[in-house]
């Protein structure tokens, strides 16, 4: 699956990414990998942590850069209109190779079910995840997602109302 920056932040801030992500593989492209990223440490919000390659493998998390073909950066350029540069350029990998993608941005799952492709958000993940664990562990990581990465739902997202009643 292809992962925009923003995703990435958030399921790293959860504590859990490992979790939540699986054995998949996530993809970055090259925005994704050259944006500057980070999170709080914890919810003192007093140490930022950069987001690189040490703190993925330490985090346990598959991650691989990729580069992209032609086709992809013609795609890319012509849904940056619509979204972010780095959302755009995750939904092209995406949408060309015929893959999944994980987005918190809302342009990108309306891109993605037009599309009909496969789209997982945080939250979904977190979701899923969750009803296999303790009720405190779903607590302690959607309140640490809040936390470190200032996280709050879009409020067309079916999932906010769980978010808001459970991260506090």
């Amino acid at each position: 699956m292809v992962c925009d920056p923003g995703s990435l932040l958030n399921l790293l801030a959860t504590g859990h990414a490992a979790d939540l992500i699986g054995p998949r593989r996530l993809l970055l492209g090259p925005l994704a990998r050259a944006e500057p990223l980070f999170i709080y440490e914890d919810a003192t919000r007093v140490r930022r942590l950069c987001i690189n390659e040490a703190l993925l493998g330490a985090e346990g998390v598959n991650a691989i850069g990729t580069d992209m073909a032609p086709e992809e950066i013609a795609e890319a350029i012509r849904l940056a209109t619509r979204m972010g540069d780095a959302e755009a350029e995750a939904v092209a990998i995406a949408s060309v190779r015929g893959i999944g993608i994980i987005s918190d941005d809302v342009a990108v799952g309306m891109a993605a079910e037009r599309a009909k492709q496969a789209h997982e958000t945080t939250l979904r993940l977190l979701f899923d995840w969750g009803v296999r664990q303790p009720g405190e562990a779903v607590h302690v990581a959607l309140a640490s997602l809040r936390a470190r990465a200032s996280f709050v739902p879009p409020s067309t997202d079916r999932l906010r109302s769980w978010f808001m009643s459970n991260s506090t």
